[in-house]
């Protein structure tokens, strides 16, 4: 990789860098976002109920590690991730079962 080539992709790199986070401290002034305390007495569930859904290996709840205050979850991203779970009218009970883990 040539000089050049390392000076563009490290500026690239820094310029996307600077705008996430522009972008995250616009995101946590304006939405409300909980611990995970907070967010399991909001839903009336334990606090092991939220790490297992953030743990989930497939479609986990998205948190973000806030290295000042620990583990924060965005309102509107929960609400986006929990209607992926939606039920629909008519939709058979028996196909949302996974038959394996009860057996």
């Amino acid at each position: 990789m040539s000089e050049f080539e390392k000076s563009f992709k490290d500026m690239i790199f820094n310029a996307v860098d600077s705008a996430m986070q522009k972008y995250s401290e616009q995101i946590s002034h304006q939405e409300n976002y909980f611990t995970i305390a907070q967010f399991a007495e909001k839903l009336n569930v334990s606090t092991d109920k939220i790490r297992s859904w953030i743990d989930r290996k497939k479609n986990p709840l998205p948190a973000y590690r806030d290295s000042k205050r620990g583990i924060r979850i965005f309102e509107s991203e929960f609400k986006i991730w929990y209607r992926q779970f939606k039920v629909n009218p008519g939709q058979k009970v028996e196909k949302l079962i996974n038959l394996k883990k009860v057996q």
